[in-house]
């Protein structure tokens, strides 16, 4: 396999996790799932922030994925 072949599956994989599944179908996930950026643009940023029984929040979790992914 080529790099360039692994890059586009990637692209495609990643895609589909942030933006949904394209209308023919995903390869992560169902067709109803709005993906990642989508589910998150549905929560108030007061529900994003507040802190869950295990002392973290869906803010640090977002956060820690947009420094992981620089």
């Amino acid at each position: 396999m080529h790099t360039g072949d692994v890059s586009r599956t990637l692209a495609t994989l990643f895609g589909e996790l942030g933006e949904g599944p394209s209308p023919s179908g995903g390869y992560v996930l169902n067709p109803s799932d709005p993906g990642l950026l989508r589910s998150l643009n549905k929560l108030a940023a007061a529900d994003a922030s507040a802190f869950t029984p295990t002392g973290s929040s869906v803010a640090a979790h977002v956060d820690h994925l947009a420094t992981v992914c620089r």
